[in-house]
């Protein structure tokens, strides 16, 4: 009894101590958290979310908006980071140092959020395991908007708090603005209105006029947003094929993420257990605060399972990344709770140091992102020549190749971006039937790049089919990338002529869905808000060596009026040279109200020292529209002076 005694005796100390230095205890908090979180934070290569997010905050203020409103992620983090590329660089370590920037202001808020609405060993237990989570170490430590979430969140319920403390307009305002910046950076934490009105119902009596405030400002946050709501995707139909419909395992699982083990949660059923007894048996004693405590248990447990039910109704996303936003209520409810059992603080202490000694031992530091495209371009680099060809797939990875390829280009649209992979022989594609459309005749090497290919192409056919028809020289394999390395040389792959039809284009603009199109369903048109399309380009470099030596670039075109002002432009230059330059006036091919050929000839310049790029587009400066379909390039080979006998 004395030993027991001695010990819970401790335990009261250790508590008295750190309420004593609340301050030093914060401090430590904050350089902890800086430690774990800046540990390896340059390790992992930059991957697609993250390549993504570069390329959107690269963009203008119109473009950031343009390229927002039909996605779940708002604005406010794009131009964060925006903001912080132009003063700390693009590498790993300083786009990803400003999550850590926010996560630590997240530290601080909930420290100060936990002190005022809770009380001490709260605010001790939840901070101490907000810092070891292996979900915060995660996200703090990539380049997106999932902890300015986090610290938005927390905002939100502060702001809450003190309105229905006191309400006054100021306070009011304070609320509204917090909760826009929060939904304009992502749209799934809109579940904490509903919570907040819930909980509302309950506080009513309490402070009218602050809950009146309160629903006047939901109203106006999402009269404000509506628009953005309902356009979003997320109210769609659309699966994301490579995820699967979750099951109760996933949700298990995701609570056991938060604590970083499985383990943890036999300890969290006994905690739920254990408070349950102590509160039912203190229930007149006014100890626990059931408006707040119902608070922290929706917000912790409410947007997992609407989450987890929209994504068996409708699009499977029950992952982590969505529900981030509720990590500080599920370890300020672990912290309430222990503080809430009143019979030992040394059952407090137990429970409380289980629970920081597994999540220690399960820590993920130096956890894979998704894909090693560090390592799979230091390996392509060396397979790559002028002679070969590079097929990328899917044509969604282009920010994450391109960031280590060339970062410069990814302040360049998707269009631009693709006109300079294309010039270098690096092609985009999403299917077989893209690839069967593609010319390699000049090519000795093909290099397939397949990272997360169950997203487009789950059964592997464009491997497939280069398989069946090149010798397979290598493979490489990195985390969530592939390379393999085809001999082109003994039987290339080639066609009589490359046609663009737009069918299956995903990234050039305009491009529309026509009853007339020239062939299939789909052309790309220029009206007068457009005074260029988009370029279509080729590096020819290597094509003279091969025997080439002329090309015949052709088309279709539609137009309606006689006053038409476009032309057919076809150019081929170096950095230093231009070697041709040639345009047509599309009215001339034909009739109005009619599908007309362009076609522009020129010979291979020999030169194969430096990239000689092939560019083709269509010049509009007048005010009609014009459609454009079957886009060809036809190469040919140099006759020979004699015929051998």
């Amino acid at each position: 009894m004395q030993v027991w005694k001695k010990i819970n005796n401790f335990s009261n100390s250790l508590f008295g101590i750190i309420g004593r230095n609340q301050l030093l205890f914060l401090i430590i908090i904050i350089f902890a958290n800086l430690y774990l979180k800046t540990l390896f934070i340059s390790e992992p290569s930059i991957w697609l979310d993250e390549a993504s997010q570069v390329f959107k905050s690269k963009m203008s203020l119109q473009g950031i908006i343009d390229y927002s409103i039909n996605t779940p992620n708002g604005i406010i983090y794009t131009l964060l980071l925006k903001v912080w590329m132009k003063l700390f660089g693009m590498t790993e370590f300083s786009i990803r140092y400003l999550s850590l920037i926010i996560h630590l202001c997240s530290v601080v808020l909930l420290f100060f959020f936990s002190k005022r609405f809770f009380n001490l060993q709260t605010t001790i237990i939840s901070l101490t395991l907000f810092t070891l989570s292996n979900i915060n170490i995660y996200y703090a430590q990539e380049a997106g908007t999932s902890t300015l979430v986090v610290f938005l969140a927390i905002a939100s319920f502060y702001s809450y708090f003190l309105l229905i403390e006191k309400a006054t307009i100021n306070r009011l305002l304070s609320y509204f603005m917090i909760n826009i910046l929060l939904l304009l950076s992502n749209l799934t934490p809109i579940l904490i209105i509903p919570i907040q009105f819930f909980v509302l119902l309950f506080y009513y009596k309490y402070n009218t006029k602050g809950a009146l405030y309160i629903v006047g400002g939901q109203l106006a946050i999402v009269s404000a947003l509506a628009i953005w709501f309902f356009n979003s995707p997320w109210f769609g139909e659309i699966e994301t094929v490579w995820f699967t419909k979750p099951t109760l395992q996933n949700v298990e699982w995701i609570y056991s993420y938060l604590m970083n083990s499985k383990s943890n949660l036999i300890i969290l059923y006994l905690l739920f257990l254990i408070s349950a007894i102590t509160i039912a048996s203190n229930i007149k004693s006014g100890a626990c605060n059931w408006l707040k405590l119902l608070t922290i248990f929706l917000w912790s447990l409410l947007p997992v399972a609407v989450l987890f039910v929209a994504s068996i109704s409708n699009n499977p996303h029950c992952i982590t990344q969505s529900i981030i936003f509720i990590t500080p209520a599920f370890y300020l409810l672990i912290g309430y709770l222990i503080s809430l059992i009143r019979f030992s603080n040394l059952i407090k202490l137990i429970l409380f140091l289980l629970m920081v000694v597994i999540m220690s031992f399960s820590l993920e530091l130096n956890k894979p992102k998704g894909e090693d495209w560090k390592g799979a371009m230091a390996q392509y680099n060396v397979l790559r020549d002028h002679r070969t060809a590079t097929i990328l797939c899917p044509v969604s990875q282009s920010p994450s190749f391109l960031y280590y390829y060339n970062p410069d280009e990814l302040s360049q649209s998707e269009m631009e971006q693709k006109s300079f992979l294309t010039a270098r022989n690096i092609f985009g594609i999403n299917n077989t039937e893209q690839v069967k459309r593609m010319s390699f005749k000049r090519f000795t090497k093909i290099i397939l790049i397949y990272s997360h290919e169950q997203s487009i192409d789950p059964n592997q056919e464009i491997l497939g089919y280069l398989s069946s028809r090149l010798r397979l020289i290598n493979e490489y394999r990195f985390y969530n990338v592939s390379i393999y390395l085809f001999d082109a040389a003994a039987n290339p792959l080639e066609m009589d002529d490359l046609v663009i039809d737009y069918e299956s284009d995903t990234i050039q603009k305009e491009i529309i869905e026509c009853d007339y199109a020239h062939s299939g369903q789909k052309v790309t048109y220029i009206s007068d808000k457009i005074e260029y399309s988009s370029t279509y380009e080729e590096n020819l470099s290597g094509l003279a060596d091969e025997g080439y030596s002329k090309i015949s670039i052709s088309g279709w075109v539609y137009f309606t009026d006689e006053q038409t002002n476009a032309r057919f432009v076809v150019t081929i230059a170096d950095a230093d040279k231009t070697y041709f330059w040639e345009d047509m006036d599309i009215v001339k091919s034909g009739k109005t109200n009619n599908w007309n050929k362009v076609e522009i000839s020129t010979e291979i310049p020999p030169n194969n020292n430096v990239d000689v790029i092939l560019k083709v587009y269509i010049w509009n400066h007048g005010d009609t529209e014009v459609l454009f379909d079957d886009l060809t390039f036809s190469y040919q080979k140099q006759l020979p002076d004699k015929i051998l006998q």
